[in-house]
């Protein structure tokens, strides 16, 4: 019996039929489900297609041989436990099945039922042995690869929380699905506030529409687009530089969009006003230079005058 308390499986492959019937009502006596196979190649197609906990085997087959059929199956399923029966009793037939991988070599025929009945239930022990190490295993690795994904998400979410720089990840329903602490604090906003929404959860109709059509584009290109837009913000409008690329989801198949944001509000007052006085300096280099030249003509006028006027 297996561990859920079913009857095990047993495939028993022999090409001579009054040999292998015999097998199989011995098996069944015991309690066994059992399948037959008159051949190596029918052998190996039920193994593909039927869960089989074990298999009794002939050596000395026409066509797909016994050996054959364990270099076969441990192809398909490695840790499948392969019985030998065979009549032949060479001790080399032995020495290569067991090398091969067989778990056990009988020789037809096989006298005692309770023989044959212990092979069987110890084989069937040790794939229970195995089939646990394998699952301790997988679970081994599973843990590992969450733990590992675990601090590698921590990681990046320190990284991306580091930045002075707000950034965001949206999907293709436009919803933020990664926010870091710079853009939440941009917005005024918590991030379990954020996450999930969309532009049109915090902006006005005309705003939204405006952002979802422009991230429309940058889904459907692959080219980082940069652009300066107005941003409303719980401390006013503010000017923005936003760079976005769409990029395909590693985890989901999906396009997803990355975006930062650099408030450049303090900058642009700093270029108006670097601007008015560049004008102003400008305008007074220029009323200067007329004011000069005036002084000249002044001066070319007054000196003739003077001279119309000496005897």
């Amino acid at each position: 019996m297996n561990e859920l308390n079913q009857p095990a499986t047993i495939l028993v492959i022999d090409d001579e039929i009054i040999v292998r019937q015999s097998i199989c009502y011995q098996l069944e006596d015991l309690g066994f489900i059992v399948l037959e196979a008159k051949d190596g190649e029918q052998g190996i197609a039920l193994i593909k297609e039927i869960h089989i906990d074990l298999v009794l085997t002939d050596l000395r087959m026409p066509g797909m041989n016994g050996l054959d059929v364990i270099q076969q199956s441990k192809l398909i399923r490695p840790n499948l436990l392969i019985i030998v029966i065979s009549g032949a009793g060479h001790i080399g037939d032995a020495v290569e099945a067991m090398r091969l991988g067989a778990y056990d070599y009988l020789v037809k025929p096989v006298k005692s039922l309770d023989v044959l009945n212990q092979v069987i239930l110890k084989a069937l022990e040790r794939t229970k042995q195995l089939k646990k190490k394998q699952n301790e295993a997988l679970h081994l690795e599973h843990n590992v690869r969450a733990e590992t994904q675990e601090q590698e998400k921590e990681f990046l979410g320190s990284v991306i929380n580091s930045l002075a720089d707000p950034l965001f990840v949206k999907d293709e329903q436009h919803r933020w699905i990664v926010l870091n602490d710079a853009f939440c604090q941009m917005m005024g906003k918590q991030r379990s506030e954020l996450l999930g929404k969309s532009d049109y959860d915090l902006f006005s109709q005309s705003q939204a529409d405006a952002y979802w059509a422009h991230d429309d584009k940058i889904f459907n290109s692959s080219d980082v687009d940069i652009t300066e837009e107005e941003l409303k913000t719980e401390d006013g409008v503010r000017t923005v530089l936003t760079s976005k690329l769409s990029f395909m989801n590693p985890t989901t198949d999906r396009h997803n969009l990355v975006g930062t944001i650099r408030d450049v509000t303090e900058q642009k007052i700093a270029e108006q006003a670097l601007r008015r006085t560049q004008k102003m300096e400008a305008i007074g280099q220029l009323t200067g230079g007329i004011a000069h030249d005036f002084n000249n003509i002044l001066g070319i006028i007054f000196n003739a005058l003077i001279a119309m006027f000496l005897p």
